[in-house]
């Protein structure tokens, strides 16, 4: 109200102000005009006075000091001497209307000026007003006027062009001009001041007058408001909690991400949020529900179309609530859509409106859910697996120790009953490497270790690693292996893997009387070596090949899996093979009709032959220290060694093993890194402390043999770095060839 009031008042003095100004306007327009006639006066004044001196052919007067005769009157008797004696000099009527101005200078009376653009007398040359008028009668122009300022004086101008008249044409004929030619114009200046003087106190009278009208008004407005104020104030306040709350419901509606739309009494859409637009793709406003319905081809989650009545919205019209009701929706483009839609009746006071409704799409959640449950299966199927492939090799192992305790030492059974734990120990390594090298790969933790090498004689030497398991299952293996080298840049241990694997796997599901057919080419168009590796075995189910190298996943899903294996071999195949920048791809007719795997790998442009460095076996007997804190593992390690002919110390934890070790003065410390209290990794660093121990040689044993557990061992100091439980055959390769460590040696796995 305060404000409309101001509006008011402003507009009560912008009124009385254009007003006042309106009013001065005409007091100065009339000033103005006061003026204008005073100099059309003068003008008129001094043409006349020309035209009665030209009429009479000028005025003899007395020759005096203030009138000369004129140098520039070129006419017969211009100088005449009376029978007195008497000297006169003719006046022409420029002459004399100049020395009657002349009398007026003195005072700020008007003036007048008589000027041509070519005066015969200099003195009467123009001044910028007056050459500017001159110019523009030439061009017609009748008058001109202007206020003009001199010694802080104001002066109003006025200018008339001077035609030449007959009797002129005695001074001027001889110029060239003839009757009714423009001889010049005569300037007249009025004086300001004076007329002013006059006008202030109108001027006074008439703002005082509106300064009295616009504060009678401005008493009245304010009187008028604080009347309205109090009349206002509450439905002011009831109007701003209404905005207020409009605007929270408008920001809402606009920035919910679920789509909102609002129906009218007879179902046609009249409002909805960009939410939903986007949700449909379309903009719905103005389409009818169920003409919309159509154009998605809505229906049940059964694939039951869905009429009018079943509609959420039809149903809200009708006074009923529908809460989270899921229906399948097909966009223009093509995108099939489960939505939740709910929906409510828009009621004010009682009387129906139309009906708002709510849409979500649930198509992602509901995926989700589906891979969750899937995840769930697949999670519970692998424990089930990983328990039993687990439990598979205790047995003979616990049989096998069982024989061991009882059978003579070093007689068949024993021999057997070693070997036998020589391979499940063995199995269960793989299984445990397997889980460990899919689970690196899928947090991208492998690390390749490339190098130029010949795929051909790689995938030989891989195929004679594996000819026994052919043999055993009396499967017939056929090789097409080119004789020229095929250059690949590859790590050369990953790759036997992956042959390996896919090897094991053709073994493995082929049956007796096979056959398994390995290859290797190039594909010169792609640029691309090409492995094959096809079997007579029992094929893949249509429904298993798209899932075929996702872990865990297996043909042999019976109860007696007697295929054995975790379903991570053709998994951990793809991770390595696409960590190469190949591909894998299977292929098979279905059950018991084989099946075919192809691996592509870009081709290396160079052709370096990879020489491995002569390693020094010869054998000769270490002082090893073992520091490990499971007393089971540390004993056995330390027989075991001793029986290779090494000398052996073993401490439980790492204080005890650096006062151990200044004591015993090994060559070698053997140290597991889950040590209690101080860790391997701290253990090192004291060894590198220590001036005396500083040069032994640091071997880590750890389950942790990620890339980062590598890293971090060669930063605390460790010289090799072996994943438990280490092979025998490799510990003893390492110990006999060991040089004195250098400053630069980095762990490996």
């Amino acid at each position: 109200m305060r404000h409309q009031g101001r509006l008011l008042a402003a507009l009560w003095t912008g009124c009385l102000a254009a007003s006042l100004a309106w009013n001065l306007h005409e007091q100065r327009q009339k000033t103005v005009e006061i003026a204008r006639i005073s100099a059309q006066v003068t003008f008129d004044n001094d043409l006349l006075y020309r035209r009665w001196a030209a009429q009479q052919g000028g005025v003899y007067v007395p020759v005096s000091e203030h009138t000369r005769p004129n140098p520039y009157l070129n006419v017969p008797d211009r100088d005449v001497t009376t029978t007195s004696g008497m000297s006169l000099t003719l006046l022409n009527p420029a002459y004399m209307v100049r020395q009657v101005n002349q009398l007026a200078q003195p005072g700020r009376g008007s003036r007048a000026h008589l000027t041509s653009l070519k005066p015969l007398r200099p003195e009467n040359a123009p001044d910028a007003f007056e050459r500017a008028a001159l110019t523009s009668f030439e061009e017609g122009v009748k008058e001109v006027s202007a206020f003009d300022s001199r010694n802080g004086l104001q002066d109003l101008r006025l200018m008339r062009p001077l035609l030449i008249e007959k009797p002129c044409l005695k001074c001027h004929a001889l110029q060239g001009y003839k009757e009714g030619d423009i001889r010049g114009g005569i300037s007249v200046s009025v004086p300001m001041e004076p007329i002013l003087a006059i006008d202030g106190p109108q001027v006074a009278r008439t703002s005082m007058a509106h300064g009295l009208v616009w504060l009678l008004g401005v008493v009245g407005l304010t009187l008028w408001g604080r009347g309205l104020e109090k009349h206002v104030a509450a439905r002011e306040r009831a109007e701003q909690a209404a905005r207020h709350h409009a605007a929270e419901l408008e920001a809402a509606f606009a920035a919910m991400t679920h789509g909102i739309m609002v129906y009218d009494a007879a179902g046609k859409m009249v409002r909805t949020n960009a939410a939903a637009r986007a949700l449909y793709d379309i903009d719905p406003v103005g389409v009818d529900i169920e003409v919309l319905a159509k154009g998605l081809r809505s229906r049940r989650l059964d694939g039951r179309p869905l009429v009018r009545e079943e509609l959420p919205t039809t149903r809200a019209l009708k006074g009923e609530r529908v809460l989270g009701e899921r229906f399948v929706l097909t966009r223009s483009d093509g995108k099939v859509m489960v939505v939740s839609f709910s929906s409510a009746p828009l009621q004010l006071g009682g009387q129906a409106m139309g009906a708002v409704t709510v849409c979500t799409d649930i198509t992602d959640l509901i995926q989700t859910q589906e891979a969750l449950r899937e995840a769930d299966r697949r999670k519970d199927e692998f424990l089930g697996v990983l328990s039993h492939e687990l439990r598979n090799p205790l047995a003979p192992i616990r049989n096998s120790l069982f024989i061991l305790d009882r059978a003579a030492p070093g007689g068949e059974q024993a021999r057997r009953a070693q070997a036998v734990i020589d391979r499940q120990v063995g199995h269960l390594t793989r299984l445990v490497d397997d889980l460990l090298d899919v689970t690196r790969i899928a947090r991208n933790k492998i690390q390749l270790q490339r190098e130029s090498l010949d795929l051909t004689n790689l995938v030989r030497r891989t195929i004679d690693d594996h000819h026994s398991l052919f043999e055993k299952g009396e499967v017939h293996l056929e090789t097409a292996l080119p004789a020229e080298r095929i250059a690949v840049h590859a790590d050369r241990t990953r790759l036997a893997q992956m042959v390996g694997n896919l090897l094991q796997n053709a073994a493995k599901f082929t049956d007796r009387g096979g056959r398994t057919q390995v290859s290797v080419a190039v594909d010169e168009v792609a640029r691309r070596a090409v492995i094959r590796i096809a079997n007579t075995g029992v094929g893949i189910s249509p429904e298993l090949l798209p899932r075929l190298f996702q872990p865990f996943a297996q043909a042999d899903d019976t109860m007696d899996r007697s295929k054995g294996g975790l379903g991570l071999g053709l998994a951990l195949v793809k991770g390595l093979v696409e960590l190469h920048g190949g591909d894998i791809s299977a292929h098979s007719e279905g059950i018991g009709k084989g099946a075919e795997f192809i691996v592509r790998l870009p081709l290396d442009g160079e052709s370096v032959t990879h020489t491995p460095t002569p390693v020094d076996l010869s054998h000769r007997n270490r002082r090893v220290l073992v520091i490990e804190d499971q007393a089971d593992g540390a004993q056995s390690l330390r027989e075991a060694l001793e029986l290779c002919g090494h000398q052996v110390e073993v401490a439980e934890n790492g204080p005890a093993g650096l006062t151990r070790a200044r004591a015993f003065r090994p060559e070698v410390v053997l140290c597991d890194i889950g040590l209690p209290g101080m860790d391997g990794y701290q253990v090192a660093r004291a060894f590198r402390a220590d001036e005396a121990l500083k040069d032994v040689f640091l071997v880590a044993l750890s389950g942790y043999a990620r890339p980062d557990d590598l890293l971090r061992a060669a930063e605390a100091g460790f010289d090799q770095h072996l994943a438990k439980p280490p092979h025998l055959d490799r510990l003893e390769e390492l110990l006999s060839s060991l040089r004195k460590r250098s400053p630069n040696l980095g762990p490996t796995s």
